[in-house]
């Protein structure tokens, strides 16, 4: 080979890897022998890595253009110096888009190794994308993108997807729930399969639930768990579920809805609407005639469609409304009635209870079961006919009016009269009201007396026994042989209680200044110290001579004062002794009293009072005392020869 050029050699066309080349061995250079021999296989062993920008195998003209290790395990190919695909032990990865030919549904473009290659991807025409399994076209997706299974032709289709057959939608093919929509020559349909059972139907929007069909065939609006054929729910609304009938809208048609209102406590609505605003009602029937009628107006009509009121009922003969319970009962005696029977009108409660009247939520006044009439109360224990108590919640009084007729009553004319009787309905006592001269001007002048009439023992009639006129006078007449008037009081003897007050200067029953008042013990007690005692024999015992009353009355302080002028009281000068002075020398002459104000309550002071009468009598002893005294001197001196 040494005395032949290269150039002479006859080219090897089918090379192998055992075949043997020439070599020169450069890292021998001391050898005697560079020539070396290698294989074809062994020469490629020893290629450089390379890198994308130069490729360990690259082309004379263009050296950036090749091949490379890009990894280990991974080969790369470059061009124009930069990576363009790499294959590696688990994928191709490809920088630049793979364009491959159109291919068929029999002969794919990208087919798959394990199976065969009628099954892959094509192109069945510019702008399309085709799947093909075994020869044979599954999923087609056109230049509108729309999309066809099982079908290549979708001519006039509209929607996006179209099914050639019947599309089923599971969790995986051995779980979940089955949903299977499609269509045959008659129908099309959204089934369930019944993997484990029959499936619910669900309709969401926006990820949340808004219907439901459930297992047993029942509609669910707004609701996952329908509890009725049709069950509506729309807790997001005040009307929670609504049911809407007709198609009237705008300024036309009629239409009805069905609703629940919660703001209402769960009310149910049923609404007629005319959309023009003419107007319209609702009526309920039974075998073609209206049983219930609610006219444009809101009228509501039993019987009859003609409606003049808020509510009417007929029947030919006998209207009736009943109202009955579990505790009534419910045969034709029992409960409560309203019925028209000819011209009579009757309210009929046929248990033994109550009737209640109601105004503005509270009771005002009742028929109890015993017939009694209760206005203001709803039970009373005491035995009566009528009781007529304050309707008020506060502190207002019960209040019964008696009118006349009369504008302008005559003078003792009666206005108005309470009479009692037995049940012969003949007077045996009454209370009357008279006009009491004057001049009558209704509402400013209405001078009155009230006159109270009692029959006497073998009377028929009765006889006025007090008159209490239009100024306050009263009047009492008595035909007992032994008393005329009487106070009395439960009260022991003491100064707590009076048994009789007088009032000065006063404006009302209750004004005035006090002058005068007795106690339960006796005493009395006024402003000017006028006053007289009983002192009869007869009445008295244990009687002897007084005891010395110099110390006690040599001890009693005598003062000169007036009242304050804020008591009402006379403010002129007056002789007497201050209580709380005597009180030190002779506490039994000294009486306190609580102070009252003009309703009885007490005011936390007291009053004190002085027994004037027995200070004058301690007074009288002492006197007798220094007379006697006096006397034994003015004798001393005349024995004497002094005086």
């Amino acid at each position: 080979m040494a005395d032949r050029k290269i150039t002479d050699l006859t080219a090897l066309t089918t090379p192998a890897s055992a075949d043997v080349l020439p070599i020169v061995d450069v890292s021998e250079a001391a050898a005697a022998d560079k020539n070396k021999k290698i294989t074809v296989g062994e020469l490629f062993k020893g290629v450089p890595d390379g890198t994308a920008a130069a490729p360990a195998i690259a082309f004379e003209s263009d050296d950036g253009n090749g091949i490379f290790l890009s990894t280990t395990d991974t080969v790369g190919i470059a061009t124009n110096g930069s990576s363009r695909m790499t294959v590696s032990t688990t994928a191709v990865t490809s920088t630049l888009p793979v364009i491959v030919p159109d291919g068929t549904a029999a002969a794919p473009s990208v087919a798959f190794t394990g199976s065969g290659t009628d099954t892959g991807f094509y192109s069945a025409a510019a702008n399309t994308l085709a799947a093909s399994t075994g020869g044979t076209n599954a999923l087609y997706i056109d230049s509108s993108q729309r999309v066809g299974i099982g079908a290549t032709s979708l001519g006039t289709v509209f929607e996006k997807l179209y099914v050639a057959g019947r599309g089923r939608f599971q969790e995986s093919p051995s779980s979940g729930a089955i949903a299977i929509i499609g269509a045959d020559a008659t129908a099309a349909y959204f089934d369930t399969g019944t993997y484990g059972g029959v499936q619910p139907i669900a309709f969401r929007l926006n990820g949340t639930e808004k219907a439901r069909i459930d297992s047993s065939g029942r509609l669910g609006l707004g609701t996952s768990s329908p509890s009725n054929t049709l069950h509506v729910v729309d807790s997001s609304s005040q009307y929670q579920g609504t049911v809407r009938l007709g198609g009237g809208s705008g300024s036309s048609g009629y239409y009805a809805t069905i609703e629940q209102d919660a703001l209402a406590s769960g009310k149910l609505s049923i609404n007629s609407v005319a959309a023009s605003g003419s107007a319209h009602g609702i009526q309920l029937q039974v075998d073609g005639t209206s049983a219930l009628a609610i006219n444009s107006s809101g009228n509501v009509g039993i019987g009859k469609t003609s409606l003049n009121s808020t509510f009417e009922i007929y029947h030919d003969t006998v209207p009736y409304i009943f109202l009955q319970n579990s505790t009534s009962g419910t045969s034709a005696s029992d409960g409560f009635s309203i019925l028209l029977s000819g011209s009579d009108a009757y309210i009929n409660n046929r248990e033994n209870g109550a009737m209640l009247f109601y105004n503005n939520g509270s009771e005002r006044f009742r028929c109890d079961s015993s017939g009694r009439l209760l206005v203001g109360t709803s039970s009373s224990s005491a035995t009566a006919t009528a009781i007529f108590q304050s309707n008020s919640a506060g502190t207002d009084p019960g209040v019964v009016y008696i009118s006349s007729d009369a504008t302008t009553p005559a003078d003792g004319v009666a206005i108005g009269i309470l009479r009692f009787s037995a049940a012969n309905h003949s007077t045996a006592t009454q209370i009357e009201t008279q006009r009491d001269g004057g001049t009558w001007t209704a509402g400013s002048s209405q001078p009155s007396r009230l006159v109270f009439s009692t029959t006497p023992d073998s009377g028929s009639s009765p006889t006025e026994r007090m008159r209490l006129s239009q100024d306050g006078t009263i009047r009492q007449f008595s035909s007992s042989t032994t008393l005329g008037a009487a106070f009395a009081s439960s009260e022991a003897a003491g100064t707590t209680t009076a048994l009789l007050s007088g009032r000065r200067s006063a404006t009302s029953t209750i004004s005035g200044n006090e002058v005068f008042k007795v106690w339960t013990n006796g005493d009395v007690a006024n402003t000017n110290d006028v006053y007289g005692a009983i002192s009869d024999i007869k009445l008295k015992e244990n009687i002897v001579d007084a005891e010395s009353q110099w110390d006690d009355f040599k001890a009693v302080r005598f003062r000169k004062y007036n009242f304050k002028e804020e008591t009402g009281h006379e403010t002129h000068t007056q002789l007497g002794v201050i209580a709380q002075e005597l009180e030190l020398v002779s506490p039994g002459l000294v009486t306190e009293t609580p102070d009252l104000d003009e309703d009885g309550n007490d005011l936390g002071t007291t009053t004190k009072s002085v027994k004037y009468s027995i200070l004058i009598k301690k007074a009288l002893v002492a006197l007798q005392e220094a007379m006697e005294r006096i006397e034994t001197l003015e004798q001393r001196l005349s024995d004497a020869g002094i005086a």
